[in-house]
């Protein structure tokens, strides 16, 4: 307790203050004892014993309600956080949370009206347990989202963290990244992507990378660097029509970069696959790497020509392709009435 009376003479010009819980009362005893305004404080953290989880709560004369430079806020193992000030400076919210209501996940941010960029994990003790909510807030100035969970496979996400979304309109938001171990639906359906993310709506490039064995990322981006990124940390954990139906931006996908790394699995081929009949616009398809074993798996299946049949250009560079499989790939598009121009460039 000599911390808060030794901090208080100097509150005026500290401009970061990190408060680690060391015990719920000790905590909460510091906080209390903190009632000197911090005019040049611009970046706030709380962090949280991983054994003792809890929400913040703030005391209405924490700081003495006055921090008005305060722009960054990180919530290390937080649950949740109540306070009886609307933090209408904050423009940067990191935070790590075991949090698994969304009515209190909501209240967190919309104490937050003036957010710019967040990022936001989810770790292990979380157990999803409610998906519903009643109230939706607005984030108007919102413009970069993270969403990760750092959840062990076999708890999976069980849908929590991007069905959130349904409950938050982000007019302005024009970077979305989500990642983690997904076991059900991962976007909501399209017409939130038209209502309540805009500028995610219509993303006419997309990439999909496959550094690992089984992992993806995939990648789409607009003008006003507007992305939406989704890193899958095992494709085998999850179904691809999780990731690739019902949402508007891969509807509006014309240009596609399919990068493979040096060992994927057959299953991975078929995920691809399984992700290109369901963008279906795709007119432009560049193709980098090891690729011969994925054609061959696209030439082979059962109504193939249903894949991409928008498809007019195809460039493979790299791996071990040749051109007279482009020829042959070439020809049985043009077949069944689909002309495809294919070329070959090696790396």
């Amino acid at each position: 307790m000599r911390v808060p009376s030794l901090l208080r003479p100097h509150m005026r010009r500290i401009v970061s203050l990190d408060i680690k819980h060391k015990g719920r009362g000790l905590f909460s005893q510091v906080l209390q004892n903190l009632y000197d305004p911090a005019p040049m404080l611009r970046a706030l953290t709380f962090r949280a014993d991983h054994d003792d989880l809890f929400g913040l709560d703030i005391p209405h004369h924490f700081l003495g309600g006055s921090f008005p430079s305060l722009r960054k806020l990180v919530l290390i193992d937080i649950y949740s956080f109540a306070t009886p000030y609307i933090f209408q400076t904050v423009t940067t919210l990191i935070w790590t949370t075991n949090s698994d209501l969304i009515d209190e996940f909501l209240k967190t941010l919309d104490s937050l009206p003036s957010l710019e960029v967040a990022s936001i994990q989810f770790h292990p003790p979380f157990r999803p347990a409610s998906t519903r909510a009643n109230r939706t807030i607005i984030l108007q100035h919102l413009r970069r989202l993270s969403l990760t969970a750092n959840i062990e496979p076999e708890r999976g996400l069980c849908g929590f963290t991007l069905p959130i979304l349904h409950f938050i309109d982000l007019p302005n938001l024009i970077s979305l990244q989500a990642g983690g171990s997904f076991k059900s639906r991962v976007l909501p359906p399209s017409v939130l992507f038209a209502e309540r993310l805009p500028g995610l709506s219509e993303l006419p490039e997309a990439e999909i990378s496959l550094p690992r064995r089984n992992s993806a990322r995939v990648r789409l981006s607009g003008s006003r660097q507007s992305e939406l990124i989704i890193s899958v940390e095992d494709v085998s954990d999850v179904d691809v029509t999780c990731i690739f139906s019902g949402g508007t931006p891969f509807r509006s996908v014309r240009k596609l970069i399919a990068v493979f790394g040096e060992d994927t699995s057959p299953q991975v081929d078929r995920w691809v696959l399984d992700a290109l009949e369901i963008i279906a616009g795709v007119e432009t398809l560049e193709v980098v790497g090891d690729c011969i074993k994925w054609l061959n798996v696209w030439r082979g299946k059962d109504m193939y020509h249903r894949i991409c049949p928008s498809l007019r250009r195809l460039t493979v560079s790299g791996g071990m392709c040749c051109r007279s499989e482009l020829s042959v790939f070439a020809d049985l598009r043009n077949s069944v009435g689909l002309p495809l121009i294919a070329t070959y460039e090696n790396a």
